[in-house]
């Protein structure tokens, strides 16, 4: 909760905590001092202590402490703005833009989903790798379990999707230009799976059209190049979540959100979202650079994608459990 802290990675394996802070704000010595004192409150805080919090505009009550940070979390993801690269990349790019929105077919449009829905059909295989670390019989017994555990999973598929990006960015930086498909598959297939693969730690799989939605939303939010495309992508996100809380009620944002549901078809999502890869992708065609901007673009992009994915699955989760508690509760 300290101002000048930006940032919080619990090591457990080294049983450590890395704490990133503004030297500006705060000096070392005051930070320390600080830190002594919030260990010790943090030590004297009963685990029973119920939390609360408003946002989103929904009501979050009976919190646990680490949800309630989580929550925290997701909060300052959603207010995270656009990169100074991504804006610059957008203003230097943007012929490129308008290139790649006048040349996208629909037959490509087509090829792109139907790619991406084979890929996501073999879901049980790739729940079969992570079976054996979740410690369930199916995706769905993991909304049983605390969102600490579901979140370390998300840790370790994270990981493991960030070391395979390298190996294929390096691939793909080799092949070229005439790595066109290996340049579909790198920045449009693994991304998407990692999506899912993340959402699969939270107990939710990728079998129906609105779930596959969900995803490229997620994937929309992580690529956009200005401000106000990712508030854009943002406001698909929480119409999604918003019909996926309310699946089996009627209010009267039902109808509102009827009528922009034709924002949240596949197609619609893929049409922004393809015009960005392309114009992050045209910087491999430098031959000097395509192998660091093949490496770390890949890296970057699901790392990027994988956090998003965790923070909104992480949403997912804890609104389904406050329906719980009040279903419990009535």
């Amino acid at each position: 909760a300290l101002e000048a802290v930006t940032e919080v990675r619990v090591d457990r394996a080294a049983e450590s905590i890395v704490v990133h802070y503004r030297e500006s704000s705060l000096s070392e010595e005051e930070l320390q001092a600080r830190l002594v004192t919030a260990i010790e409150q943090a030590a004297n805080l009963q685990a029973s202590r119920p939390l609360a919090m408003r946002a989103f505009g929904y009501e979050f009550r009976d919190l646990s402490a680490y949800d309630y940070l989580q929550l925290r979390e997701i909060v300052k993801w959603r207010e995270q703005p656009v990169s100074f690269f991504a804006h610059i990349s957008s203003k230097a790019l943007s012929p490129v833009q308008n290139l790649t929105e006048a040349l996208i077919p629909d037959a490509f449009l087509q090829k792109v989903i139907s790619l991406f829905e084979t890929a996501t059909e073999n879901w049980t295989v790739e729940w079969e790798d992570l079976e054996q670390h979740a410690k369930v019989e199916h995706p769905a017994d993991l909304k049983e379990k605390p969102l600490e555990y579901c979140d370390r999973l998300a840790e370790c598929v994270q990981d493991r999707a960030v070391a395979l990006a390298s190996v294929e960015g390096a691939a793909g930086a080799v092949m070229g230009m005439a790595g066109g498909l290996t340049d579909v598959d790198l920045f449009l297939r693994a991304p998407l799976q990692a999506i899912h693969r993340t959402g699969s730690c939270y107990g939710y799989t990728s079998q129906n059209e609105r779930e596959q939605q969900f995803a490229w939303s997620i994937f929309g939010a992580t690529t956009a190049l200005t401000t106000k495309e990712r508030e854009n992508a943002l406001s698909r996100i929480e119409l999604l979540q918003h019909l996926l809380y309310h699946q089996s009620s009627e209010d009267s944002t039902q109808v509102w959100i009827r009528a922009r549901l034709k924002e949240l078809t596949t197609e619609a999502i893929l049409k922004r979202v393809l015009p960005n890869i392309f114009r992050l992708e045209s910087t491999n065609a430098l031959p000097v650079i395509g192998m660091v901007t093949g490496i770390a673009g890949a890296r970057s992009m699901i790392s990027a994608v994988t956090t998003a994915a965790r923070r909104e699955f992480q949403l997912r989760r804890m609104l389904e459990d406050q329906q719980r508690r009040r279903r419990s509760d009535v």
